[in-house]
């Protein structure tokens, strides 16, 4: 059965706040919490995660004492506009490309159609290797890393759109915990703008919600084409991050 409602939500709040070692009655109350990440050692950039009303800020550790925080800050919900005017000791802080990400509800989903002489169908990361690599050899860098395909270590479930014997598309997820499956999508240069993309995700989304499979689509704010993926197929946005570059 699908996960659907007050289950779904609390899978969502569940995974966030174990993530940011948050209380799960946090979720509806205002504050900020800043974590100094040596994941973001060397890095200009602050994360700014909008997780209900909770606000989590990701930084490298060494340029935390930069920022002017608010001595009430656990208590507000930060915005990336109330930020910039903090910078101090002659620094500045300016917007970059933030992220969304949208969750499927199961009964808000739009199935796609098919896209005429497409086959679309589960792919064997092993028999299908040399044809996702030819799909993947077509595509820029920029693609390859937002669909985020590691060739070497492929994704446990993956459909593909197939034409005149090669794979021209590609949907595929990673878990993230036990439940919620993030999805990645691929589409040759030359099958782009006819809805290939929407058909195979559709086709991943029926197997994720048959399988108890939280289907959850990141995208990047201004990558309005893939984002018409997600709310086309009645994906809700739930989680927002903005991305602060210090100057």
């Amino acid at each position: 059965m699908a996960v659907a409602g007050k289950e779904l939500e609390l899978a969502i709040r569940r995974y966030w706040v174990e993530r940011f070692d948050l209380k799960l009655r946090s979720w509806e109350k205002p504050g900020s919490k800043l974590i100094r990440d040596e994941v973001f050692e060397g890095s200009d950039e602050i994360h700014l995660y909008h997780l209900g009303r909770q606000r989590v800020l990701r930084m490298d550790p060494a340029k935390a004492n930069l920022i002017d925080w608010p001595a009430d800050m656990k208590m507000r919900s930060l915005d990336a506009i109330d930020l910039i005017p903090l910078a101090g000791n002659g620094i500045s802080l300016s917007l970059a490309d933030g992220a969304l990400d949208f969750y499927l509800e199961p009964d808000r989903f739009r199935p796609a159609r098919a896209v005429e002489g497409i086959e679309v169908r589960r792919v064997d990361s092993s028999a299908d290797d040399s044809l996702l690599r030819e799909l993947v050899g077509a595509c820029s860098e920029k693609d390859i890393a937002r669909a985020e395909i590691y060739l070497d270590k492929p994704d446990p479930v993956i459909f593909g759109g197939f034409h005149g014997g090669r794979m021209v598309g590609y949907a595929s997820h990673r878990y993230w915990g036990e439940m919620i499956a993030d999805i990645g999508v691929l589409i040759h240069p030359d099958f782009r703008h006819r809805g290939l993309g929407q058909a195979i995700v559709s086709t991943l989304c029926r197997w994720c919600l048959e399988n108890e499979v939280i289907p959850m689509y990141r995208v990047e704010e201004e990558h309005f084409r893939s984002r018409r993926i997600a709310e086309a197929l009645g994906f809700d946005l739930r989680v927002r991050i903005e991305v602060l570059r210090i100057g």
